[in-house]
């Protein structure tokens, strides 16, 4: 699968050329200060298999798994406000959205391994406080991970409600607070095992 056309390349560009007897091939780019050139390139061959398992080896050691990200269900109706959600918290943390209750109750019950819930008050199938309220009676652990976003004056008892419209470092801040709360609830409670 080559372009361009083999050539001996001068010996001043010593990463160009062909290496003989070694597996698939690579393109490698010809001197671009010629200008009978430009844009072509040599074809050269490597052990391009082989040096990826001698690298992958050699350096694995060196190469620290990054850290688990944190991870969101995001409960809104306005796919615009979820999208731009999504879009922001995405930057630190895993982010799944649902559309309405329904689609988040099956995630949930699919999987409750969520760091926090961030749910609209007022969605299309009903209120996101009372199935805040159904979770903890259930006793499910997300009962108290449920953070209200809500535009109504009135007080949601019983959790934390982000205040819309809210600064997205106001958003940034409580999400990080809250999942440091619990990550830090989580391994103290892990001690006294």
């Amino acid at each position: 699968m080559a372009c361009g056309r083999h050539v001996d390349a001068p010996a001043r560009w010593p990463n160009s050329g062909r290496v003989e007897g070694a597996g698939p091939r690579s393109e490698i780019p010809r001197d671009p200060s010629r200008d009978d050139r430009v844009g072509e390139s040599a074809q050269s061959e490597f052990p391009s298999a082989a040096i990826a398992r001698t690298l992958l080896l050699h350096y694995a050691g060196d190469v620290a798994d990054p850290a688990p990200r944190a991870r969101i269900l995001l409960i809104d109706d306005d796919p615009l406000v979820r999208s731009l959600l999504v879009r922001v918290l995405g930057r630190e943390y895993d982010v799944e959205s649902a559309g309405g209750l329904a689609e988040a109750a099956l995630r949930v019950q699919a999987d409750a391994g969520f760091a926090l819930v961030l749910c609209d008050e007022f969605l299309g199938d009903g209120l996101g406080s009372a199935w805040r309220d159904d979770l903890r009676a259930q006793a499910h652990p997300l009962g108290d991970r449920v953070v209200l976003m809500s535009g109504d004056a009135g007080e949601h008892a019983g959790g934390p409600v982000l205040r819309k419209p809210f600064a997205l470092r106001e958003l940034q801040a409580l999400v990080h607070a809250r999942i440091e709360h619990g990550a830090t609830t989580g391994r103290a409670a892990d001690r006294r095992r």
